[in-house]
């Protein structure tokens, strides 16, 4: 079934929830925050999740014209989730967002806007590493070359919807790489990728997350082992990660220049 959201929108913001029930109110004021929050739709996939969220996010749903709420009875992975709501999409453009993340409030505009500009097929911004519950307004009071800027674009990234046709969905066997493995197979493609280069998301880091436990080791190997099976190297763009770091050491000589 394809929704039929705000016509005047470009870009759909995926968000897979489960399990995340405190981080709700927290998301949808971030949302609601968004400069192009009017231009945009926001898809929220929940499968069967133990914290009912639906029950938050539905009234905040029915209120806004531009966000739907798909409710599952049985668990999917984050990759299914994320094909799910690009197959629910009806916007030029997509992109993810995570419950534990943040987007600065002009993220969604400048990812729209740089899409159209640089008539990209994929898009990712600097990304910064935080402890979970940092805020926009701590991170703006800080100098940039303080920032642990992520090396590789998964946390956030944006896509033409239509690229799917040449590119494919998300691997939905695999359940913590999908991600590295999307980004691998359009370098193979050689899909056109640029890097918003200002920190417009925050990565947050706590004990809770998957990559923390011993489940998340298993799930990684095995998606490993499944990548020696394709035609392309399981690795990220090269172009994008030099891209990171080249900016990455702007911002530290901007600050060194600036005590001078």
């Amino acid at each position: 079934m394809l929704y039929i959201m705000a016509s005047s929108a470009n870009l759909t913001v995926i968000i897979s929830v489960y399990d995340d029930r405190v981080l709700v109110e927290q998301k949808l004021a971030e949302i609601s925050r968004q400069s192009a929050f009017k231009t945009s739709n926001f898809i929220f996939i929940e499968p069967n999740s133990p914290g009912l969220e639906r029950e938050l996010i539905k009234p905040f749903c029915e209120s806004n014209e531009n966000c739907r709420l798909i409710t599952l009875n049985e668990r999917i992975t984050l990759y299914e989730a994320w094909n799910l709501g690009w197959e629910n999409a009806s916007t030029k453009y997509v992109c993810i967002s995570n419950m534990d993340d943040h987007m600065h409030p002009e993220l969604l505009e400048s990812v729209a806007k740089s899409m159209e500009e640089k008539t990209c097929d994929l898009l990712s911004v600097l990304i910064a590493k935080e402890s979970l519950g940092t805020t926009w307004d701590e991170l703006e009071g800080r100098c940039l070359c303080s920032l642990n800027i992520s090396r590789r674009p998964g946390p956030f990234f944006a896509w033409k919807r239509s690229i799917k046709d040449s590119l494919g969905m998300f691997d939905s066997e695999m359940t913590v790489a999908g991600d590295k493995d999307f980004w691998a197979r359009a370098s193979f493609l050689k899909l056109r990728m640029y890097l918003l280069p200002r920190v417009l998301y925050i990565y947050s880091k706590h004990p809770d997350q998957l990559s923390k436990n011993d489940a998340f080791k298993m799930q990684k190997a095995k998606d490993l082992e499944r990548s020696h099976s394709k035609e392309y190297s399981h690795r990220w763009p090269v172009s994008i990660q030099r891209a990171i770091r080249w900016e990455s050491a702007k911002l530290q000589l901007q600050f060194w220049r600036s005590l001078g």
